[in-house]
């Protein structure tokens, strides 16, 4: 849930801001990432999968897209195919649509590298 705009996924902003403020482009704006002030942000890890079936590849990417602006430190991967809520993308989370031996399974062992090398700086 990062934008909030022609990409989003309109069911998280709705029960994040209610019937009333989902509908108000104020709080909308508010609520888009990519659109904040970033300055103070801490390095970010993200993955995402390029066929989400619920939230399109352009959240992160919009997220992305700003801490590179920005000069942000930012490890950022796109694991190919798959479906939203892939979690661990292991066989402790497969499902009909979530399977295991999936590219996607290597965030973890990423984000692990990515953890132990921040800690350094």
């Amino acid at each position: 849930m990062i934008t909030s705009g022609e990409f989003a996924h309109r069911g998280s902003f709705d029960d994040l801001l209610g019937e009333a403020r989902s509908a108000d482009p104020a709080w909308l704006a508010k609520m888009s990432l990519e659109k904040q002030d970033i300055k103070d942000m801490p390095p970010v890890f993200m993955w995402h999968t390029s066929y989400d079936n619920a939230v399109p590849l352009q959240n992160s990417l919009f997220l992305a897209t700003a801490l590179i602006n920005a000069k942000k430190p930012l490890e950022y991967h796109i694991f190919p195919g798959d479906v939203h809520g892939m979690s661990l993308a292991d066989w402790r989370t497969r499902s009909e649509e979530r399977v295991e031996d999936t590219p996607a399974t290597a965030w973890i062992g990423l984000a692990h590298t990515w953890l132990e090398n921040w800690k350094k700086h």
